[in-house]
């Protein structure tokens, strides 16, 4: 404020303090309304051991709203906390068992042309034989 009252620009307070011309205005806008003191401390309320204990045993089961809701804690909050504790949902937990979970293994059945076993309508080599006889009408 005392700089803005010895005729120094926005842009020039910025300069000397490292920030932008527009968080200079914002800043000197607050402290003005606020007759000269920063605003009041909006930090968020602390977690307790029982929410960190609730978000454990029911994560998996209930999604981050439900959670949320029942912690009287935003969804954003939740899903943060809950990173922070390196917790899954289970549909998650599920997704990553799936991709560790073997390849299914393909039917085996008969190549329509030669009888072969394979995992196709027709073998390998009866689809490149094909191909070649359609290859010179094309």
């Amino acid at each position: 404020m005392e700089l803005k009252a010895e005729g120094w620009s926005y842009m020039e307070i910025g300069r000397a303090l490292g920030r932008s011309e527009g968080s200079c205005r914002s800043r000197l806008y607050i402290l003005q309304k606020n007759e000269g003191k920063a605003p009041p401390d909006k930090g968020a309320r602390p977690w307790t051991e029982a929410e960190y204990q609730f978000l454990r045993e029911h994560y998996g089961r209930l999604d981050g709203k439900a959670c949320a809701e029942r912690l009287d804690r935003s969804v954003e909050a939740v899903r943060m906390k809950v990173k922070r504790l390196g917790l899954k949902s289970t549909s998650r937990i599920e997704r990553e068992a799936e991709e560790r979970a073997p390849a299914p293994k393909l039917k085996k059945r008969r190549c329509h042309d030669c009888g072969r076993v394979t995992s196709d309508y027709r073998c390998p080599k009866c689809w490149e034989k094909l191909r070649k006889e359609y290859a010179d009408e094309i």
